[in-house]
């Protein structure tokens, strides 16, 4: 997986946020956690609980990316279940136990991937202490975003009361060379128009990039 796909690797201190309709409570039984890198990614419409998650040490994060179509981001979730367009599997936690088990088969501590193919991103998480810990849940009225999307503007107005890692704490990417081009071609299209939606452009401008060759193989989890 990570020759034929990649990893992104967030360090130790990284700030991550979990959005919820409810203060964050610890679960066991979850088998992961869905955070985001800045709680405007998470674009609903509703009064949520923000809660910051901390990483506790390095994370390697599979990069569950097929590939960029204009400013979307392509999930890869469906490839890898063989069940093309249902990129909502991920929303049972039957589903996500098995996803966890191909994660921690391979070293990962979680993934990196689109919010439902949508232009905005998401990190999940194992559920495991080692990794991470929660803060103070803080109810905010998140249609204080934007209507429909998250503009670069609103990343700058909240970036104080919602801080952002990347920027003091940039990503390291180890990533196939096939991605190369997609990745140039959406920072290109970022730069002329301004910023794009959500924080891919800040990640992607900010990461240490590593490109490896490595044949393409056809991966599947059973799940």
């Amino acid at each position: 997986m990570r020759s034929v796909y990649g990893e992104l690797v967030l360090p130790k201190g990284t700030t991550l946020y979990h959005s919820s309709q409810e203060p964050f409570a610890a679960n066991p039984r979850k088998p992961m956690l869905f955070t985001t890198f800045h709680p405007s990614d998470w674009y609903v419409f509703r009064e949520e609980y923000i809660t910051p998650i901390t990483l506790q040490r390095d994370v390697s994060l599979f990069f569950m990316v097929g590939g960029f179509n204009g400013y979307r981001v392509l999930s890869l979730l469906d490839t890898l279940i063989g069940q093309p367009g249902n990129n909502l599997a991920k929303q049972r936690d039957q589903n996500l136990a098995c996803y966890a088990r191909h994660l921690r088969a391979e070293g990962f501590d979680g993934w990196f991937s689109t919010i439902e193919g949508k232009a905005t991103v998401e990190v999940a998480l194992l559920n495991s202490p080692d990794i991470f810990t929660a803060g103070e849940s803080e109810q905010f009225h998140t249609a204080n975003w934007n209507d429909d999307r998250v503009r670069p503007d609103v990343l700058e107005r909240f970036g104080s009361r919602f801080p952002i890692s990347l920027v003091r704490q940039p990503a390291t990417l180890r990533i196939n060379e096939r991605f190369r081009a997609d990745i140039d071609a959406y920072l290109g299209r970022c730069s002329k128009s301004g910023g794009c939606v959500g924080t891919v452009h800040l990640l992607l401008s900010t990461a240490d990039i590593h490109y490896s060759t490595a044949p393409a193989a056809y991966i599947a989890w059973d799940c």
